[in-house]
């Protein structure tokens, strides 16, 4: 994956490349913030990087990652993965859900407006809604 600058002369090259992906890159985008980078590849990895272009977390599946995306408060990742799994991350790489009931590979996952829901789709033919870990703590007291 490579940033882009096109409002200068230079537009023709790269601020930044990042080359840490095995295999095609699917997806990437900027934090809410705008300080850092999110990829998603075939090689079965999600990728933080900063703007110049250096690896910060790595977030593994089991297979390829269809989609990768911040929370709207950029607290959290959510990837989706050919294995089957939606996965929940903080940006240091920990898990912190594993949304693992479709019966086919996710294609996305998709945060609400508030981050306290995650959409999934899947090949299972199935949406699944599902709530976060912060979610159901504040349900529960």
């Amino acid at each position: 994956a490579a940033l882009w600058n096109v409002n200068t002369e230079e537009n023709g090259k790269p601020i930044a490349i990042c080359k840490k992906h095995q295999s095609p890159v699917i997806s990437g985008v900027f934090s809410p913030d705008g300080k850092n980078l999110l990829t998603a590849s075939y090689d079965g990895t999600a990728i933080l990087w900063d703007l110049k272009g250096n690896a910060l977390t790595v977030f593994k599946h089991r297979d390829r990652v269809n989609s990768a995306l911040f929370s709207t408060d950029g607290k959290h990742i959510i990837t989706a993965s050919d294995d089957g799994t939606a996965k929940l991350w903080d940006l240091r790489g920990n898990l912190v859900a594993d949304m693992n009931k479709h019966k086919g590979k996710v294609f996305y996952a998709l945060f609400s407006p508030s981050s306290k829901q995650v959409i999934t789709t899947s090949e299972d033919t199935t949406a699944k809604i599902w709530l976060t870990p912060e979610a159901i703590f504040e349900l529960l007291h």
